[in-house]
C-alpha cells in the first residue's frame, strides 16, 4: 500500500508491505491555492400573491 505523508513542508511517499515501510519519493510540499471568493447571491424573486384556499361565498 502506498501513502503520502506531509511533514514540516516536505511530502514523503512511503510504500508499506508486510509490516515494512520503504521511502519511495520525497519532494517539497505545495500549499493549496486559496479558495475563490464566493459569487454574490442573486436577489430573491418577489413572492407571488397567495391564492385563497377556498372560494369565498357571496
Amino acid at each position: 500500500m502506498k501513502y503520502k505523508v506531509t511533514l514540516n513542508g516536505r511530502t514523503y511517499e512511503v510504500e508499506v508491505e508486510r509490516g515494512e515501510a520503504m521511502l519511495t519519493d520525497e519532494y517539497e510540499a505545495y500549499a493549496p491555492a486559496p479558495a475563490a471568493p464566493a459569487a454574490p447571491a442573486a436577489p430573491a424573486a418577489p413572492a407571488a400573491p397567495e391564492a385563497p384556499a377556498t372560494p369565498e361565498a357571496k
